[in-house]
């Protein structure tokens, strides 16, 4: 019986993350781990063989993660944003993203962002994630699934969210997250 390679793919230009995806994906898993810091790297990579993940960082230049993305159909593929890209997560999985993961700020960056866009309190990681859902059209359910949580449990995340912004409709949380420059 032959044995299975398995390999995991990241792609992104951002040296420090790349390294630290690496180590945690060496200690969960023996698979290798390549990184490509370019959309050139990757297509030379994928010439030769196909990863069984591919986690594909949307800070590339232009539109070339997107055009990637749409050429790994088949693949898993995460792709990976920034806090507050919420347009772009929602093109990425239009183009094909398996999932989407919301890139780590440095420590305390991403609290202090929320903080002074959030009128009424500190969003935590879960409560940004939910908002970075609803602003790409998720039904709660789903965001639910997401977050491996249950419904009631995903409607309480937003009620907290919601309220922090000072509101009460999904939509008037959205526009709130927008205009204060949580999500562009």
């Amino acid at each position: 019986m032959k044995a299975c390679r398995t390999f995991v793919l990241i792609v992104t230009p951002d040296d420090s993350y790349a390294a630290g995806v690496t180590t945690e994906l060496s200690l969960l898993h023996e698979a290798p781990v390549l990184r490509a810091h370019s959309v050139c790297e990757a297509n030379r990579v994928l010439a030769v063989d196909r990863p069984d993940l591919t986690m594909v960082d949307l800070d590339l230049p232009g539109d070339a993660a997107l055009s990637l993305i749409g050429t790994l159909r088949g693949t898993e593929v995460v792709a990976v944003v920034s806090a507050g890209s919420a347009q772009l997560a929602c093109a990425a999985m239009a183009h094909g993203a398996t999932s989407v993961l919301v890139k780590p700020t440095a420590v305390g960056q991403g609290v202090a962002a929320s903080a002074r866009r959030a009128p009424h309190g500190v969003l935590s990681d879960r409560e940004l994630y939910a908002l970075l859902l609803v602003a790409g059209g998720t039904p709660d359910s789903e965001v639910g699934q997401i977050l491996g949580l249950t419904v009631n449990v995903a409607k309480t995340v937003l009620t907290r969210v919601k309220a922090k912004f000072g509101v009460r409709r999904r939509e008037h949380l959205v526009g709130e997250a927008f205009r204060g420059g949580l999500l562009k």
